[in-house]
This record gives structure tokens, C-alpha cells and sequence, in this order.
């Protein structure tokens, strides 16, 4: 039996990624649009709860990214944030293409790229070292951006809109709903004029491709329906997806099988509630420290009553109310988006992040 090739968590790509054709194509064409080398600046925001594959969609960009003509690309983290020296470090290691893009901009101004005199260090690396070549264009990536202090990734997103009237320059954030309440606050000049891209649950169909086609791949058959039942247990949320097929791979090795019947998908199913409950109780704790609890527990009764789905006339009414946390109404949503407890798709109407967490968060206040 060969090894287990689901890998829940960290945003590997997986075995079988499960597609979105829309997000898919509109990433691509702006990779397409900077491969060319057509000058100005793209920024893409990709936002949606933990779990839905974000992290997955970045690496799966920077691969692509690889596959064209070439392209220059720096990976950030929001450590890489925490000061003007963790920043000069990590764009320094990440690929000296940033300094020299932005440092085009930023040599005939007297703006510093986020508080660093990068004319000084370009002047310097210019003469002490080899510069590689960039390519048609540069792509930035940054995942977690929610966590980057909002007034450094003003800055930051100002300089590289700023670069991208000179040069080919795209940069790509992903980060939890919570991302959108960091950019408002962050003071960029153009962050709403952004492809805005809200990444969600799989759907169906894609979701039992995440579950079987890794058995396929191994000439192990599948039971009828089985993959079909996995992925609806995992609520087709793509970290979801891989912690049950892994646990029925997990099933399938222990029972000695190269075939996922109906015994084996059972005990995936124990054993992925299991961890599920796990990943829960994690959340719960947040909630717990953040003294939240209370709101946590009327929020998701409140989408209970509602069958899934609030007005923003009904969520400001429930925010509105006294849930003993010590916050204001804007004070709770931003705590209840940067957990991904709640999002919206769409502008009018709000949506649980994961409607099974508040299920969970109901039954434990209750117990």
C-alpha cells in the first residue's frame, strides 16, 4: 500500500485540488496580462473562511506562474511586516526584484518603501552585487494578510501601485473575511478598485472528485456513492475534504483492502468527526479568550432560525445587541470576520463561515 496522499492543513496543494473554473480563469488572466509585460498595477484579494482553500489557490498561481513566460515572483509573510528591518530582510531573501521595481518609483521621490531607504540599498546592491534579471513582470503574493498591521500594508500597497504605473506588477492577498476590515483601515489609495475574489465551499460534483480521484490515481476502486457521502460529511469545505480522505485511506490500509466500501468509509467517518471536533474545540477556545462566547453562541442560533443566510438589517440588529463582550456593534464584526465565523459573498447577505462550527458552538453552550 502506498502512502497516504490526502494532506490536510498547512495549504499543500492536494493530490486532487477540486476546481473552480471562475476564480481559476480570472487569476489566470491577470497572470497572462503581467507575463506579457503590460504595465499597470493588478491587486487581487482573495477572502473567505479558514479551510476553503485559499492558501491552496496561491500555491497553485505560483506554479502557473512558472509555467509561462518568465516571471519574477516574491512570496511574503505578514511577519515579513512586523518591522521596517523584518521587511528589508524578507524582500532582501525573497528576490532583490521587489527593490528594483519599486525602487524605480521610489529613487526619483522622496517616498520611502515602507519606512526603508531602499535608494540606498539599491545603490549598494547595484554596485556590490549581480542583480538577476527580472522577468516580464512581478507577481506578490502574501498570505494571512489580515494579520499585516493595516497601516504598513497602506503602505506597502501604495509603493507597488505606485511601481505599477512603470512597470509590470501584481499583487495577490488572501486572508480571512476579516481581510476586507485590514484594507479598509490600511488607507491605500486603491485597494477597492481590486478584483475582489470571495472563495467559498466546493462544489459537489468537485468536491467527490477531491475524494476519489486520489484512489483512481492509486487503482483502488470505490464503493457507489461512497465518495458522494465523504464529501457531503465534509460539508464540501476543501481542508474538510482531505481530513475524511485521509481517514478512509487511513481506513481502507488498516483493514488491509485496495477497494472503499461501505465498512471503511464508516470508520473515516468516526475518524474525521473526530478531528473535526478537534479543529472545533480550537475555535470554541477563541471564542472563550476573546470573552465572545455569548455572541458566538447568538450568532449562530440566530442563523439557525434563519435557515443559513442573514439580511445586513438582520445582522446589525443581533450585533447591535448587549452580548456582554465590552464591544460595538463594528467591533464585533470585525471579531466574528477575522475568525471566519462569519462572511458574505455578497454584499446584502451574510452567511456562517462554517455552519457546522456553529453547530458545535451551539451544543457545547448548551451541554
Amino acid at each position: 500500500m502506498q502512502f497516504n496522499p490526502f494532506r490536510p492543513g498547512f495549504g499543500k496543494e492536494p493530490p486532487a485540488m477540486g476546481h473552480r473554473p471562475e476564480i481559476e480563469r480570472r487569476l489566470l488572466n491577470i497572470l497572462y496580462r503581467l507575463q506579457s509585460g503590460e504595465k499597470g498595477p493588478e491587486g487581487v484579494y482573495i477572502y473567505g473562511p479558514r479551510g476553503n482553500g485559499k492558501t491552496v489557490l496561491l500555491n497553485w498561481l505560483r506554479r502557473r506562474a512558472k509555467e509561462g513566460p518568465p516571471l519574477s515572483q516574491v512570496k511574503l509573510s505578514p511577519a515579513a511586516f512586523d518591522t521596517d528591518e523584518a521587511l528589508q530582510k524578507a524582500t532582501e531573501s525573497a528576490g532583490k526584484e521587489l527593490h528594483r521595481i519599486v525602487g524605480r518609483f521610489l529613487e526619483s521621490t522622496s517616498v520611502e518603501f515602507a519606512g526603508i531607504g531602499v535608494q540606498l540599498k539599491l545603490k549598494e546592491a547595484r554596485e556590490g552585487l549581480n542583480l538577476p534579471t527580472v522577468g516580464n513582470g512581478l507577481l506578490i503574493t502574501l498570505d494571512e494578510a489580515h494579520k499585516v498591521p493595516a497601516a504598513r500594508l497602506g503602505r506597502f500597497l501604495d509603493a507597488v501601485q505606485e511601481a505599477g504605473d512603470e512597470m509590470p506588477v501584481a499583487f495577490v492577498l488572501a486572508g480571512t473575511p476579516g481581510l476586507e476590515d485590514t484594507l479598509r483601515k490600511s488607507g491605500a489609495s486603491y485597494w477597492s478598485r481590486g478584483l475582489q475574489l470571495g472563495v467559498g465551499r466546493l462544489n459537489s460534483v468537485e468536491a467527490e472528485k477531491v475524494i476519489a480521484e486520489p484512489f483512481y490515481s492509486a487503482g483502488i476502486t470505490v464503493g457507489e456513492g461512497i465518495a458522494a457521502e465523504l464529501a457531503e460529511e465534509a460539508e464540501f469545505y476543501p481542508f474538510f475534504l482531505q481530513v475524511y480522505g485521509e481517514a478512509a485511506w487511513q481506513a481502507m490500509a488498516s483493514a488491509g483492502k485496495c477497494h472503499l466500501g461501505p465498512r471503511q468509509a464508516e470508520e473515516a467517518v468516526r475518524r474525521g468527526v473526530t478531528r473535526r471536533e478537534f479543529y472545533y474545540n480550537e475555535r470554541y477556545e477563541e471564542f472563550l479568550e476573546a470573552n465572545a462566547l455569548d455572541l458566538a453562541y447568538a450568532v449562530a442560533l440566530r442563523f439557525r432560525e434563519s435557515n443559513g443566510q442573514l439580511t445586513e438589517k438582520q445582522m446589525i440588529g443581533l450585533l447591535n445587541r448587549d452580548h456582554g463582550d465590552g464591544l460595538d456593534l463594528a467591533g464585533r464584526r470585525r471579531l466574528l470576520r477575522a475568525r471566519g465565523y462569519i462572511w458574505r459573498m455578497q454584499p446584502r447577505w451574510w452567511e456562517p463561515g462554517i455552519p457546522s462550527l456553529m453547530d458545535y458552538v451551539i451544543e457545547i453552550t448548551q451541554a
